[in-house]
């Protein structure tokens, strides 16, 4: 999902916030739970971003809400203001720009690894020291396992795939047969 102008926008205000006292994962951590919940509960969400409804009746929610998460000060604030604003629906795309933002701050870089069969410790140990020191940054490990891919790994840095697996050197190794065929 592409974070919208609007998400992009609320996202650096936070952003701005939360460097007065430094409390940035611990906001972002509080809009995932809080996206977790209404995500996992439709009835919740559907009420929170009627527009027929009234800002005092959401916020009674929103207080419900925030206390049974333990949302802190500042998450609670924000989210009221999102209230006022009738921007609660681009609560995800505000995170999602939020952690990406809270990612080049910190020089982290997120990749998502997909194997044949779970890889031990040491596999993933020198994959990400490989990552690290090829982009010079602190790579975060998200593993998959898929066994359609026979063998093998495939990597995804941002846009980037490193496909290292079975299924593909398999279908490579075909094309060129088919190609030598034809010659």
């Amino acid at each position: 999902m592409s974070s919208s102008k609007v998400a992009r926008r609320y996202s650096k205000a936070l952003l701005a916030l939360c460097d007065k006292d430094n409390s940035h994962e611990q906001v972002a951590s509080e809009l995932e739970n809080y996206c977790s919940v209404i995500a996992d509960h439709a009835d919740i969400a559907s009420f929170l971003t009627n527009p027929s409804m009234d800002s005092e009746g959401r916020k009674t929610v929103l207080t419900a809400l925030s206390k049974s998460l333990g949302l802190s000060t500042l998450t609670t604030h924000f989210v009221y203001f999102l209230n006022e604003r009738e921007r609660l629906e681009e609560v995800p795309g505000i995170l999602e720009d939020f952690q990406d933002r809270l990612d080049k701050k910190a020089g982290r870089l997120h990749a998502k690894v997909t194997s044949a069969e779970p890889l031990d410790k040491k596999a993933i140990d020198q994959l990400k020291a490989a990552l690290e020191k090829s982009s010079g940054k602190t790579v975060v490990l998200e593993m998959t396992v898929d066994p359609t891919i026979l063998g093998g790994v495939v990597t995804q840095v941002g846009n980037v795939v490193l496909d290292g697996s079975v299924q593909s050197m398999l279908s490579n190794l075909r094309k060129e047969m088919l190609q030598a065929a034809q010659q």
